[in-house]
């Protein structure tokens, strides 16, 4: 079975950000790990980059580079082949994260989700979801 939650949750925004600059956030990080290969496949940062900015996802190298390296590398497995230039990453041949994230629309799609309800389950507007399965 595959369970469908909405990405916003009332969570209080404690460094002065909105909710929707959290959503976001989110939202970019569980992209960025799902289109980081298992190993021994890799990715350099400027293809994920590419990836990220195909997808509507407009950051700066850098910032990718501080989300891997600072933020998503403490919560998932990530490897980083640093004595190749460009840098090469890969999440652990083992890890499976277990979901996935899907556009609203196809997520509605996927699971006949009534477009009566476009706010979500905590009243924010959802722009994403989150597949659990």
């Amino acid at each position: 079975m595959i369970l469908y939650t909405a990405l916003h949750w009332p969570v209080p925004a404690t460094d002065g950000g909105s909710m929707a600059d959290m959503a976001s956030t989110f939202y970019r990080y569980i992209t960025i790990i799902q289109l980081v290969p298992k190993y021994p496949r890799s990715i350099t940062t400027a293809q994920l980059h590419d990836e990220l900015m195909s997808r509507g996802i407009y950051i700066t190298q850098r910032t990718l580079y501080r989300d891997m390296k600072e933020r998503l590398s403490v919560y998932f497995p990530l490897l980083c082949d640093t004595d190749r230039k460009p840098h090469l990453w890969s999440l652990d041949a083992g890890y499976d994260m277990g979901f996935s994230v899907l556009p609203c629309d196809k997520c509605q799609a996927a699971n006949s989700i009534s477009t009566d309800y476009p706010y979500g389950i905590s009243g924010f507007r959802s722009r994403h979801l989150i597949s659990v399965i």
